[in-house]
This record gives structure tokens, C-alpha cells and sequence, in this order.
């Protein structure tokens, strides 16, 4: 059985799950989700019930049995009976874990699940259809030569050692970003997605036809479903915008993402962003 912890948003859980998915279908084994976080987390919830995704909660029983096992500290770290994150890049390592384990960490890499690629995708597909306003942008994005654009702002303003951590992206970023896509996209138009609308609307211009989607405050798996269906993507520093961009994978595609990931950390992101995307400074 393999055991994953989740946490935080939903772009979080997605990679967690998308690692323990892929691990657990290589073995032939079990896959359960431990969100016992959410228990007493105010800000974030479980959301991997909108997606057809597959996973059993642990128990607190079989949770406890794996965590309580010793930990052998001649042993190295993928050997472990509690298998943490060594570092946040990708390492090789990880086919070596064992069949059974318990795995806290954010696996933010495709790395991880790439020969899954099909299998990932399916099970994000979100288990209810377009209705309503969403449903209206959807076939907007559908006849145009749509591109996402996320701003992620939030808790990465608001939460002072967020800010610390991640920092957000540049308006310079936005305008190289938006200059890279126009530069090689016929009549580009640009589905804006942001958790802080007034904000954008004041400060992020744009030299071409843009539309704010506004509609989805409770709802973000809406959002990052409309933003898998644009052809061409502008991410944040956000694990959120870039599952809309994977997921939404289409040949010809562009991809911007920001060289930096993180603020005032050194976390290595080598892994995080693949190599067929662009990163600009931001």
C-alpha cells in the first residue's frame, strides 16, 4: 500500500496525487490519500473530489501503523518507513522506494508521473460538465487563439512569510510574457485568471483583446478547467497554472512560466518546469 500525504491547495494535492498514482499503479499496489491536514487547516481544503481521480482516505489506523515504524538511520531516505522529500528537485532515487510506505513531500515534477501522462489526465478530468457562464467562456476560448494568463496573488501578498517564500511575478514578467506569445501567435486573445481581480484590472494592460474571468471565486476547479482549454499558456509561480497547462497540453503549444519560482529560498526548480516551456525572467 502506498500511503501519500496531502496538503495545501489544490495545485499541491494535484502533484501528491499524481506522484502516489503513478507509484502505486508501477507496483501493483494500493494507492491511499492521508488528508488529515484538512482536518484542522481554515485556509485550504480537500479538492480532489470534483476530478475523477481514484483514492481510497487511509485510516488513522493504517496510518498508524506505518508512521510509528522505526526509523532506521543506517537506512538511506527512500528506504524509510516514513519517506520524505529529500530536496525539491527530482531524484532518481524514488524507484528505489519500497511497495509499502507512507510519502510526504510536493513531488513537483512531471518526472514523477510522466509514463502516467494518460493516466494523470483522465483521472483530473472533473467529474461534472461546463453549465452556465462557464460553459459560455468555454466556447468563446474554443473559437479564438485563446491563451491563459494567470496572476497569483493571495496569501503571496497577504501572508508576509508566503511573500518571503514564493514572492509573485513582475508586470515585466507579464510583458515579456505576453510579448514572447504575440510574437508567435496569430491574433492572440487572452483569458486573464486571478485571485485578485480588482488588482489586475488596475495594473495588468494589455495591447490585445483580453477577457477577466471573474465568475469562479469558490470555485477554482472551473478555472482550471476553462484554462486547459486555451492553446497556449502564461503561468505564475503557482503549482495551480501549471497543472492548467499540462493538463491542457496541445501540439504547437507555448508555454511561459517565470525563471524564478521562489522568492528569497534556493529550492532547485531545474525539474519543476519542463524543458518544451519557455521561462522568463519574472
Amino acid at each position: 500500500m502506498i500511503i501519500v500525504r496531502l496538503s495545501d491547495g489544490l495545485g499541491n494535492q494535484m502533484f501528491q496525487y499524481a506522484f502516489g498514482r503513478a507509484l502505486a499503479t508501477r507496483r501493483g499496489v494500493p494507492l491511499r490519500l492521508d488528508v488529515s491536514a484538512y482536518r484542522t487547516e481554515r485556509k485550504r481544503r480537500y479538492g480532489l473530489d470534483h476530478f475523477l481521480a481514484e483514492g481510497t482516505f487511509v485510516t488513522d489506523e493504517e496510518a498508524h501503523r506505518v508512521v510509528t515504524r522505526p526509523r532506521n538511520p543506517d537506512e538511506p531516505w527512500w528506504d524509510q518507513p516514513v519517506v520524505r522529500e529529500p530536496h525539491f528537485h527530482y531524484s532518481p532515487d524514488i524507484a528505489r522506494v519500497p511497495s509499502a510506505g507512507y510519502f510526504s513531500g510536493y513531488w513537483q515534477s512531471e518526472r514523477h508521473f510522466d509514463d502516467m501522462a494518460p493516466l494523470i489526465r483522465l483521472e483530473f478530468s472533473p467529474k461534472q460538465p461546463l453549465a452556465g457562464a462557464n460553459l459560455e467562456v468555454a466556447r468563446v476560448i474554443a473559437a479564438r487563439n485563446a491563451v491563459s494568463l494567470h496572476v497569483r496573488r493571495g496569501d503571496y501578498i497577504s501572508d508576509p512569510k508566503v511573500n518571503i517564500l514564493h514572492g509573485v511575478c513582475s508586470l515585466d514578467y507579464y510583458r515579456a510574457a505576453v510579448a514572447h506569445v504575440a510574437a508567435r501567435v496569430n491574433k492572440p486573445e487572452f483569458f486573464v485568471f486571478t485571485d485578485d481581480p480588482d488588482w489586475t484590472r488596475a495594473n495588468l494592460t494589455l495591447d490585445f483583446p483580453a477577457y477577466l474571468v471573474t465568475q469562479n471565486r469558490d470555485a477554482p476547479v472551473e478555472d482550471l478547467r476553462l484554462m486547459t482549454l486555451c492553446r497556449h499558456h502564461i503561468i505564475a509561480n503557482s503549482s495551480f497554472s501549471w497543472w492548467g497547462a499540462w493538463l491542457g497540453e496541445k501540439p504547437g503549444q507555448i508555454v511561459c512560466a517565470p525563471q524564478r519560482w521562489f522568492g528569497a529560498y534556493p529550492h532547485d526548480t531545474r525539474d519543476l518546469v519542463p524543458d518544451r516551456w519557455t521561462r522568463l525572467d519574472g
